[in-house]
């Protein structure tokens, strides 16, 4: 089964520190989406942080883990994924494309494409073996298909991200 704490640094690694420039962001938690998150109290006492600052705190860390652990590693039920090299690549998709991500997993895995990772979608991820290669792929060819318009500058990020990943885990 897949650890939480084995695959947080792969998210992390793209999800930086602190960020005044689209309001509030650390370490990819943004302040308008996720206004109640705890960690908000200690950055405000931390203030004034400079653009990418990480904030050397073993409390902080826990809270960031937490966050991301109950938003996100829960909700694709990461401690079920049998693979350590699938569950980060597919923990990392969801933080980034939320429940487009799943989609495109449940698409690879022939199972109904409705966005929630259940029990449905867990049992054929397992049973599908090794499918980080056709999961890469559909991952960038999702990123090329929505990178149109205002989007279109966001397309090497969204690369270099997943194709970061793929290397490390494949």
């Amino acid at each position: 089964m897949a650890e939480f704490l084995a695959s947080q640094p792969y998210v992390l690694l793209n999800e930086g520190g602190y960020t005044p420039l689209d309001g509030d962001t650390y370490r990819g938690i943004a302040r308008r989406f996720f206004p109640k998150w705890e960690g908000w109290k200690m950055i405000g006492y931390l203030k004034p942080l400079e653009q990418g600052e990480m904030v050397q705190s073993a409390a902080l860390d826990s809270m960031v883990n937490m966050f991301y652990k109950a938003n996100f590693w829960d909700k694709i039920l990461g401690d079920g994924i049998d693979s350590q090299a699938i569950a980060p690549y597919c923990y990392d998709w969801y933080v980034n494309a939320g429940r487009n991500a799943i989609k495109n997993i449940q698409a690879v895995l022939g199972v109904a494409e409705d966005g929630i990772f259940g029990g449905s979608t867990l049992h054929a991820l397992n049973a599908a073996g090794y499918v980080l290669p056709t999961l890469h792929n559909k991952r960038v060819g999702y990123y090329r298909e929505i990178a149109v318009g205002d989007n279109a500058k966001f397309l090497a990020g969204w690369e270099s991200r997943a194709n970061g990943l793929y290397d490390k885990l494949a």
